[in-house]
């Protein structure tokens, strides 16, 4: 059957979109992966689409394997007949789905029948109502998903109580290393003076433009302001 890493090492298998430094569930995932590489665990990754970073290169340093999903239509045999493939490779301990929908739902599926104790679905959003299509699309396969995950997380109280409604849920946060963050004078005035900003007063809004950061809002509150 499957294969075991040396020193029989803890497997698990990632679906996330992509693997980069930008995109937030990536960000968010990987936060916890150094604590799992000294835990002993072997993390593989399972991508809507690669690309070659830093953090690729990591996962391949450390032992990990990243796959990519076939580039075609996401209800295609091909994109089935591959996730069985790479799940059945391996004995894993958990399959982490990051990804609501079709390929969500599949993945988890796939892994249930393969005998996976442990399949998480992982909800980094609330429920998608931004239109017709995306609301009945949410609702179908969110309510498939739950039968076939063990259990269900979210990032939020909010946003499991969006997505699980009365299901039962756990809020895993995402973390971020302090150290990194701490306040710098020095860096401060550094940056201040590169962009020519030392005596101006500053907002700034970390984020990308897309309805689900709301930035129609941050634009009437700076008008309301003035």
């Amino acid at each position: 059957m499957a294969e075991r890493a040396s020193l029989n090492r803890k497997q698990v298998l990632i679906l996330l979109p992509y693997l980069k430094n930008g995109d937030g569930t990536a960000v968010a995932l990987m936060n916890y992966y150094q604590a799992l590489i000294k835990d002993n665990w072997n993390v593989d990754f399972l991508n809507l689409k690669n690309n070659d970073c830093e953090w690729s290169q990591m996962v391949k340093k450390n032992g990990g394997q990243i796959y990519e999903i076939p580039q075609v239509n996401k209800y295609s045999k091909l994109v089935r007949k591959y996730i069985e493939k790479i799940i059945n490779a391996k004995n894993y301990d958990i399959v982490h789905v990051n990804i609501p929908g079709h390929v969500g739902y599949i993945t988890l599926k796939i892994a249930k029948k393969a005998g996976v104790n442990i399949r998480l679905f992982h909800a980094h959003n609330p429920f998608n109502n931004l239109n017709i299509k995306t609301s009945v699309s949410s609702k179908i396969y969110d309510t498939l998903i739950t039968k076939e995950a063990t259990n269900l997380i979210a990032c939020s109280e909010s946003a499991g109580k969006s997505r699980f409604k009365e299901r039962k849920f756990k809020v895993l946060k995402n973390v971020i290393d302090v150290n990194r963050f701490q306040y710098s004078q020095s860096s401060r005035e550094k940056i201040r003076k590169s962009l020519k900003i030392e005596d101006k007063i500053v907002i700034g809004v970390v984020g990308r433009f897309s309805c689900q950061k709301n930035p129609y809002f941050l634009v009437k509150c700076f008008a309301e302001k003035n």
